[in-house]
């Protein structure tokens, strides 16, 4: 049994809580979808629309950050 959380501002706000506090493996889409930017990006600039909740977050800031890509990532709500 696992838990996936579509939404990203649920995922952005309390991933690291319920992977904490949940007995089951937490799946989430904003650090995938933040490896397919990288990976598919050909001019080293991406860009990423979301609400508020999701991009006040930084949650795909720290995603893109985390792949150690150079890129550039553009963010709006």
């Amino acid at each position: 049994q696992a838990r996936i959380f579509r939404r990203n501002t649920a995922s952005a706000a309390a991933l690291d809580e319920l992977r904490d506090e949940l007995p089951v493996p937490v799946i989430d889409v904003i650090e995938p979808g933040a490896r397919a930017l990288v990976q598919t990006t050909a001019s080293g600039r991406i860009g990423v629309i979301g609400t508020v909740g999701t991009i006040s977050s930084g949650a795909y800031l720290r995603a893109v950050e985390s792949t150690g890509a150079d890129v550039e990532l553009t963010s709006a709500s």
